[in-house]
């Protein structure tokens, strides 16, 4: 495990996070700050890291062109990042996820 020291300078107001990482057996990084988790593919710069909050729920659909993300917020209620829930606050994305959670 690798602990890390973040200093970010905000104003003038110096704060600094504790990062913790990991390597995983498919060889991807697993950092942790406070409250947030990150994913980082082997080879790839940590800009490319994926975050998720700790305590909520994500899931992966693919879609027709790409995957989306759909994820519940913090009153259980689902969202999804495609441009269809964006702006209809529906798609197909939220009915599959909402169809593995009636199957499981």
């Amino acid at each position: 495990m690798i602990q890390r020291c973040i200093r970010v300078l905000v104003g003038q107001v110096r704060i600094t996070y504790n990062m913790n990482t990991i390597t995983l057996t498919d060889g991807r990084l697993k950092h942790s700050i406070d409250g947030w988790t990150g994913y980082q593919n082997p080879n790839e710069p940590m800009t490319k890291t994926k975050w998720y909050k700790d305590g909520v729920k994500y899931w992966e659909i693919k879609g027709s062109k790409n995957t989306y993300v759909v994820k519940t917020d913090n009153r259980n209620l689902l969202e999804c990042e495609c441009l269809g829930f964006t702006y209809r606050k529906k798609c197909k994305h939220i009915e599959e996820v909402v169809n593995i959670i009636r199957n499981n």
